[in-house]
C-alpha cells in the first residue's frame, strides 16, 4: 500500500510539472509582464495628413501593457492646431489610457495658449480626449490674459 502511495504522489508531481511547462502566450506574458519603466519619455502623435497633433516627454514614465497605461511625471508638451503649436503644457503628473485615446493630467497643471492673445489656464486636472478634441478642466480651472 505504501508503495501505491508513492507511485500516486509521483503521478501528480508529473502532471504539476508538465503543467507548469505549457507554452504560454504572447497575451499571458503581457499579463503577467511588469510595467516597463523610461527615465525620459517623447511622443508624438500625427493627424492624418503627417501634421503634429501634440508631443509630449516627461523625466521619467512607467506603461502597463496589460492595461494599456502610462503615467508620467513632470511633463512638458506642445499641443498644435493644424500642424501650428497652440498650447504649452506643463503638468506634475500625467497617464495616457488606451494608448492616447484619453489623456488625464493632474497636480500643478498650465495650459499657456501660444498664439495671439497669449492666454494661461491653470487648473488641478484635465481630461483630455484627442480624438474628439475635447479637454475638460477640472479642480479650480482659472484663465488669465492681458483682457480679463
Amino acid at each position: 500500500m505504501h508503495q501505491a502511495l508513492r507511485g500516486v504522489g509521483i503521478v501528480q508531481a508529473g502532471a504539476l510539472l508538465l503543467a507548469g511547462c505549457q507554452r504560454r502566450t504572447p497575451s499571458d506574458r503581457e499579463a503577467s509582464a511588469p510595467p516597463i519603466v523610461f527615465r525620459a519619455l517623447a511622443l508624438r502623435q500625427q493627424d492624418a495628413q503627417g501634421r503634429r497633433l501634440w508631443e509630449i516627454s516627461s523625466s521619467q514614465a512607467r506603461y502597463d501593457l496589460r492595461r494599456k497605461l502610462a503615467h508620467a511625471t513632470d511633463l512638458r508638451g506642445t499641443i498644435y492646431l493644424q500642424g501650428q503649436p497652440r498650447y504649452r503644457v506643463l503638468a506634475s503628473n500625467g497617464g495616457v489610457s488606451n494608448d492616447g485615446e484619453v489623456v488625464q493630467l493632474e497636480g500643478t497643471i498650465r495650459l499657456e495658449q501660444i498664439d495671439d492673445p497669449p492666454a494661461l489656464i491653470t487648473a488641478a486636472r484635465v481630461r483630455w480626449l484627442p480624438a474628439r478634441q475635447v479637454m475638460e478642466l477640472d479642480r479650480s480651472p482659472r484663465a488669465f490674459n492681458d483682457h480679463f
